[in-house]
């Protein structure tokens, strides 16, 4: 049921009793139909499809007693006939199993014109049905006796006229939403024909422009519906001469312009729904002193029309969700709204101003706003309150006391922000079916909420989510007696201690539950039965479950998603988990010691995404289904040349997204069979014994995002075809045999490239200019290599080693199977050479930045505009020829953590800026001709002599060379530096622009070496 209120109801109600008075069956034993209207009946069912089988009991003579069927009981005439399907997918929580049921439960087929012999209907409904591929057949115009008529959601591709509606002058309601009737461009001349219709319901028609109608006769008209269509235009006038409206919906229509004045007019009016439009930001909201349901949702009012709506004093519903307010709500707004007890303020930026006084409010949202500081205890003068939801803010501190007084709360939703404290508070709150205090900072025992309140909530409490916080100790035993209970998600925790069957003993109802990454350890007999049968998630990842595979596994035949990761399971995983259960979408089992092979193909129903990585798995790779998105088999024994693998042809599209297969033992060349793998994203076949050059069908994998080659035994050039790969943001084909130069169409192909690894290949020649194209650019290892010449000046316009990071993650858009997309973290891991060390980076590699260029050939100096990357954190360009000085700016690149400058031919002074690197923790300047004295700042003495040994002319501590020597350098070196700068600031004087900026930097420099020089 859509948003209206409780007044709207009871005359909806009303009108259908009076309309439905004469259907009323009474005795039905005394009621035969005739046979004219039963073999029409038969004859509409044969051109049904029922895979459900609904119309099951339309069999024998006795037709008024069939499903859906109901006479008249004084004519034995068929008067109604209710065929909607029986799953609503909009009255409960649409996920895929009710989307199954639903779609399942649809009749298809036709609509047959044996309905012609139904001569006295008056109750026709096929909606929620799916006649795809037909119109809304015209006949139905001839049933003339029809007063109510609902073809909405019944999967019709159209109608190519609503003439035949003009005839059903008794029709009062009237329902085609989703029935695409743009293409009867006089549809709003002909329901006004209708004057005895009190219901009209046309949303998602695909109406738009602004039709006109210069009389109105359908004024008669009680509820209205055209939402969700695209007028684009101005409200039109005609609406307000349906002077009898009480229920007016316009949502999602981008009307745009003022809210007219001529709203006053519907002086009925008392439902009024103008969400998702483009209304002025500073709109004016008329006086409508009989409101009692308003919704302005999604619509950019900035806070201009708060004052109106609090003048609206007879509404008892509210909801301003998304409407663009911020900053605090004025006291002034709520508080003539005394009958308020629905109020819908989510999806804001208020940051204060929760509702305390309205005693009468009984639901209140105000998630995902940037509510601050602590909860107030006034929120417990809301005793009415059954449903309040605070998510998604920035809430902290403990839950007041005075939430206990909330008595009549069912749902509460605190989840994702920052509270903490315990959770006795609840204890009391007997009547709560829905809590979701997920993603804060709670502490304590869950037997101090189970203690207090495991008795009367033992039969009302139905989703319990309390993941993600830092809850301890053990799981109560009382858990058991919860039997209502549908979700239960501890996830993420600091949970300990054993669960054994008791803690199960009742949980009949449940069907989703997580209690991974904890420290629990499951005890149950390996017979046991579990009471419940799981339909969503059955999470105990980091439990304490194994060695052996849980056997009581096999009685779950209907869960989505396992996660049965790092359980300590040293098995091999039994013939019968293959089959366990026809809904699975992901299988999580990495990090265990399981052993085996896996069987060829490896197949599920429905699954998407498997994740066997980490396990001692081994034998050849298996055929997979066409169904699944991802597939981990990293870290493992599997042997065996690729090719079975990706050549294998199947009867469908696979829809393969993410593809790891890294650090096994797999061998023999990519082979060129890319092009069955189109949707692929993700490719790891790092850490093989691959050998072969590159495959030109790779080039045809145009969504591909990362491709990592890392380790392996490829060789040849990187072929032109990789250029049709525009989306690429990772590629690591690093610790290979790639030969060549770097192509120059690397730095113009991909745009979005953020990690670049070539290290240790055989490249040659210069580094291709073109690389400074790539802006993104965070990460880029060229090093051990046979690169040459200069280290490019435009790399300042890597921007991205430049500006602050502030994302935590690489995200991607991947389809799904069902044709939808689905968002995720690019969960890809890139190993890279840091503060000397291997290390590999996952979800943190948006916020590292690198350049290496270590190890080639590469001569000339730094190029002082490489001082600019200023959120460089690791910079490496030991092992070549460089020469020159540092440059002195150096210390302006604060981010950095490591700087490896070792084995080149630098020289001058260590520049007194590299004090201001406060977070250098890995210094190496040796093996060059540094001079001078090592700074002896806090920040310098922390490194040790080896990172400047090498340097003959460097002296003090942590070097052994004793500062006093300088004392007794040659007056001549203080003599020739003294000229060299006297020459330098000659030449600059002559103020030649195109020296200046260079001489500039030297003349500082010598001044500064000059300086310590004299000092020392």
């Amino acid at each position: 049921m859509d948003k209206s209120s409780h007044f709207i109801v009871s005359i909806v109600l009303f009108l259908f009793t009076v309309i439905n008075f004469s259907w009323s069956q009474g005795d039905e034993q005394n009621v035969i139909c005739t046979k004219i209207e039963r073999d029409a009946l038969l004859n509409f069912k044969k051109g049904l499809n029922d895979s459900s089988n609904r119309l099951s009991s339309w069999a024998g003579e006795e037709c008024c007693t069939w499903m859906g069927v109901q006479c008249d009981n004084a004519t034995r005439h068929v008067v109604h006939l209710d065929l909607r399907n029986p799953y609503d997918i909009y009255s409960e929580i649409y996920d895929e199993i009710s989307s199954e049921r639903y779609m399942k439960s649809q009749l298809s087929g036709y609509v047959s014109s044996s309905l012609l012999e139904l001569k006295h209907l008056n109750y026709l409904d096929l909606s929620l049905n799916n006649f795809e591929g037909s119109l809304v057949p015209p006949f139905l115009g001839s049933l003339h006796n029809l007063r109510y008529l609902d073809l909405s959601e019944a999967g019709f591709d159209g109608v190519e006229s609503l003439q035949w509606v003009s005839h059903l002058s008794s029709l009062q309601y009237l329902n085609m939403s989703l029935v695409h009737i743009v293409n009867s461009s006089d549809w709003l001349e002909v329901l006004n024909m209708l004057p005895s219709l009190l219901e009209l319901r046309l949303t998602q028609c695909d109406l738009d422009g602004n039709p006109s109608l210069p009389n109105v006769n359908f004024t008669s008209l009680v509820s209205l519906d055209l939402s969700y269509n695209y007028f684009n235009s101005l409200i039109p006038n005609w609406l307000f001469n349906l002077s009898h409206v009480v229920s007016l919906n316009l949502g999602y229509n981008h009307f745009h312009g003022p809210i007219p004045s001529a709203f006053v007019n519907l002086k009925s009016l008392k439902v009024l729904d103008l969400s998702y439009n483009l209304f002025n930001p500073k709109v004016v909201l008329p006086y409508l002193t009989n409101l009692v349901h308003l919704d302005l949702s999604y619509n950019d009012f900035q806070g201009t029309i708060l004052n109106d709506v609090g003048n609206l004093t007879s509404l008892n519903y509210l909801a301003m969700v998304y409407t663009k307010l911020e900053g605090k709500l004025p006291s002034t707004f709520l508080g003539n709204l005394t009958s308020l007890n629905y109020l819908d303020m989510s999806y804001n930026e208020l940051e204060s101003g929760l509702p305390s006084t309205l005693g009468n409010l009984k639901y209140l949202d105000m998630s995902n706003n940037k509510l601050e500081g602590g909860l107030p205890s006034s929120l417990g003068n809301l005793t009415s309150l059954n449903y309040l939801d605070m998510s998604n803010n920035k809430l902290e501190g403990g839950l007041p006391s005075t939430l206990g007084n909330l008595t009549s709360l069912n749902h509460l939703d605190m989840s994702y922000n920052n509270l903490e404290g315990g959770l006795s508070t609840l204890g009391n709150l007997c009547t709560l079916e829905f809590v979701d205090l997920s993603h804060n900072d709670f502490t304590g025992e869950m037997s101090r909420f189970f203690g207090n309140s495991s008795q009367c909530i033992a039969h009302s409490l139905t989703y319990l989510d309390l993941e993600s916080n830092q809850l301890s100790g053990p799981i109560p035993e009382s858990l058991g007696l919860i039997s209502r209970l549908e979700r239960f998600h501890v996830s993420n925790n600091f949970l300990k201690g054993v669960l054994a069957e008791v803690h199960f003993a009742n949980l009949r109802s449940l069907v989703s539950l997580d209690m991974s990454s904890n420290f629990l350890v499951i005890n149950v007999s390996s017979n046991w039965v579990p009471p419940f049968q799981l339909e969503r998630v059955l999470g105990m990842g980091s439990c304490q479950i194994g060695p052996q595979f849980p056997t009581w596994l096999k009685t779950q035949r209907h869960f989505m998603r396992l996660d049965l990761s790092n359980v300590g399971i040293v098995d091999s995983i039994p013939n019968w988990f293959w089959n366990v259960s026809s809904e699975v979408r992901i299988v999580d089992l990495s990090q265990n010691q399981i052993k085996g092979v896996l069987p060829n193909p490896l197949k599920f129903g429905k699954i998407e995404g498997v994740y066997l990585g980490s396990n001692h798995l081994e034998g050849a790779l298996p055929c997979l289904s066409s169904k699944l998105s991802v597939l981990d088999l990293s870290n493992n024994k599997f042997s065996g040349s690729i090719s079975p693998f990706l050549c294998n042809p199947m009867e469908e599209d696979n829809w393969l997204a993410n593809l790891d297969l890294s650090h096994n033992f797999l061998s023999g060349e990519l082979p060129q069979c890319w092009m069955h793998w189109k949707f692929l994203l993700l490719i790891k076949l790092g850490h093989n014994s691959l050998t072969g050059t590159i495959p030109s069908s790779i080039g045809l994998l145009v969504s591909l995002v990362s491709l990592n080659l890392r380790n392996n035994n490829l060789y040849g050039e990187i072929p032109s075809p990789v250029t049709n790969l525009t989306n690429l943001m990772v590629i690591d084909i690093g610790l290979n045999n790639f030969s060549g130069n770097i192509p120059t169409w690397v730095g113009r192909s991909f745009p979005n490239l953020i990690v670049l690894v070539l290290r240790a290949n055989k490249f040659k020649s210069a580094i291709p200019l073109e690389l400074c194209r790539v802006s993104s650019l965070q990460i880029l290892d060229l090093a051990h290599n046979n690169l040459s010449g200069t280290i490019p000046r435009c790399f300042y316009n890597l921007s991205a080693m430049a500006t602050e990071r502030n994302t935590t993650t690489i995200s991607y858009i991947h389809r799904t199977v069902d044709g939808g997309s689905m968002g995720a973290d690019l969960n890809d891991k890139i190993q890279l050479m840091v503060k000397g060390v291997e290390r590999e980076y996952s979800k943190t590699i948006a916020l590292v930045t690198s350049l290496d260029l270590s190890c080639n050939n590469l001569t000339g100096k730094i190029p002082t505009e490489i001082t600019s990357l200023l959120s460089l954190q690791s910079l490496n360009f030991s092992g070549n020829h460089l020469t020159g000085k540092i440059p002195i700016k150096i210390g302006n690149m604060r981010s950095m953590e490591t700087l490896d400058f070792s084995a080149n031919h630098f020289s001058g002074v260590i520049p007194p800026s590299f004090s201001n690197l406060s977070f250098l923790s890995v210094l190496n300047l040796a093996y060059n001709n540094l001079s001078g004295v090592i700074p002896l700042t806090t920040q310098f003495q922390t490194f040790n002599a080896s990172t400047y040994i090498g340097n003959p002319e460097l002296c003090g501590p942590p070097s052994k060379r004793n500062a006093e020597k300088l004392k007794h350098l040659p007056d001549r070196m203080l003599t020739m530096k003294s000229l060299r700068l006297i020459g330098f600031t000659l030449v600059w004087h002559l103020d030649l622009s195109w020296v200046s900026v260079v001489l500039h930097d030297l003349i500082i420099q010598e001044v500064m070496e000059i300086c310590l020089i004299w000092v020392y």
